[in-house]
Formats: C-alpha cells, structure tokens, sequence
C-alpha cells in the first residue's frame, strides 16, 4: 500500500508542476502571494512530506507512518480545495471572502453523513475481517467460553 501511495504522489506532484510549467505560471506558484502560499503548503503537506516518510521499504512497512502519510495526503486535499475555492474566489471577486455560517453548517453535516455511511457499512457489511480477542476460546470448536464470576466487595 505504501508503494502505490509514494508512485501515486510522484506522479501526481509531478503532473501538478509540469502542468503549471507548460501554461508557463510556475513562477506564480512561488510567488509572494495567498493563492501560492496555499499551493506551497498543498504541495508539502500532500505530496513532499508524505514522499519522505515513505521513502524506504522499512518506513513504507511502518503502519505508524502509514497513516501519518495518509493523513497528510488528506490535508493536502483539503488544503487544495480551499485554495481553489476560497483564495481562487477571493481574486475574481477582488475582495475578501469567508464562507457563512450557513454554508460551514452544510459542509460539516455532509462530512458527518459520510462518516455515519461509512459506521453502518462497517458494521453491517463484511468489510473488515472478523478478529478474535486474544486469550478467548473458540465456540465453533466446540470449547466453553469462560464463564465471568461477580465479585462482591
């Protein structure tokens, strides 16, 4: 799985600047401004820092960096969306934009129906592999599950 995230992430950081080189707007992404300011933290947080922390086959086998790699690739995500929503609206406006109440509401309430979808699909759907608690016997072969006592103070 770490393998596939580093190739994806090169291929994708590497798409995304020679995109910008061929439109000939890669110096605007270094540029002193927020729309670059944004691409710059996209890039680090999404692409470059994840890319270091699964660079060796030992740190790709690292669930532990797994995940902060997966995490980071997220906030990258999320970082480019706001950046083209938010500081991309901002210039075309040429003014300053911050999302209402209303519209945070929304976004939250849809982040949270995703992740309800995804508990009842947990639960109900054979997505994860069944997992023995260690130390308990098995009922299928036919061994008696230990019996709790109560104990009285």
């Amino acid at each position: 799985m770490g393998r596939a995230l580093f190739g994806a992430l090169s291929v994708y950081g590497a798409v995304r600047l020679l995109d910008l080189a061929r439109l000939g707007v890669i110096g605007e992404a270094f540029a002193r401004t927020r729309e670059a300011a944004f691409f710059q933290l996209e890039l680090a947080l999404g692409v470059v820092i994840p890319m270091a922390l699964l660079a060796s086959p030992a740190m790709r086998r690292n669930s532990g960096r797994l995940y902060a790699a997966a995490l980071m690739v997220v906030a990258g995500l999320v970082v480019n969306r706001l950046n083209v929503s938010i500081t991309g609206l901002e210039g075309a406006l040429g003014g300053h934009y911050v999302p209402a109440a209303a519209e945070v509401i929304v976004t939250l309430m849809l982040v949270a129906v995703g992740f309800a979808v995804f508990a009842l699909a947990a639960r109900h759907l054979p997505i994860f592999p069944a997992v023995e608690a260690p130390g308990l016997t098995d009922r299928a072969a036919g061994a008696a599950m230990p019996t709790p006592v109560a104990v009285r103070p």
